[in-house]
């Protein structure tokens, strides 16, 4: 038939043919793209095996899960001043290989980054005079980063506004394997019980 856009056997393909066969290729390869996409987001949200469901209410206030980094009992405790501050929170790695904390971030200092951290495997210290950068931070399958008062925290200097109990701080903690983890923070009073029963 003339005018059709499949040639008869031993024939040229018509080019309007090859257009739209590539066309609704290119349509089912972007909708297979976006199922799988909303799966794994339903998955992740929704409890699949590699990444169990965790809300707000199963990691508490001041929590957050992505991949197999979970945080919890995250705080910072109201600052005497108005240029530093520090944040506590217990980080753990559910998987069974480690990741690297490798650098934090928040909009309400010009400068975050986790301090005083002891080494993997090392005896923990008296606190240095001088804080010390502990970034980029390797924790081990299975294991659990304690942040309390008084040891290992995030420093943030330069605060950008005055921190008051009852704000919240937006916190962003990036991984190497599970890349960007948020965490919204609570200040807490200066006299309130530090959550997850720390110091």
């Amino acid at each position: 038939m003339r005018g059709g856009l499949a040639a008869r056997p031993g024939g040229r393909v018509h080019p309007g043919f090859v257009a739209a066969l590539v066309v609704a290729l290119v349509g089912l390869a972007g909708l297979a793209y976006g199922a799988s996409g909303r799966a794994g987001s339903a998955g992740s949200a929704g409890g699949a095996a590699a990444a169990p469901a965790t809300s707000a209410a199963d990691t508490g206030a001041g929590g957050a899960l992505s991949g197999d980094i979970t945080i919890r009992a995250a705080y910072i405790r109201q600052p005497t001043g108005t240029d530093v501050a520090a944040a506590y929170m217990t980080i753990t790695n559910k998987g069974t290989q480690a990741d690297t904390l490798l650098s934090v971030y928040s909009g309400a200092a010009r400068l975050t980054g986790l301090y005083d951290v002891p080494a993997p495997g090392t005896t923990p210290t008296a606190p240095p005079s001088e804080h010390q950068p502990s970034s980029p931070y390797q924790l081990a399958g299975g294991a659990t980063l304690r942040l309390s008062e008084g040891g290992g925290h995030i420093l943030l200097s330069q605060l950008t506004g005055p921190l008051k109990a009852g704000d919240q701080v937006s916190m962003a903690l990036t991984f190497q394997r599970t890349g960007q983890v948020l965490v919204e923070v609570p200040v807490i009073p200066l006299t309130a019980p530090s959550p997850g029963g720390g110091p």
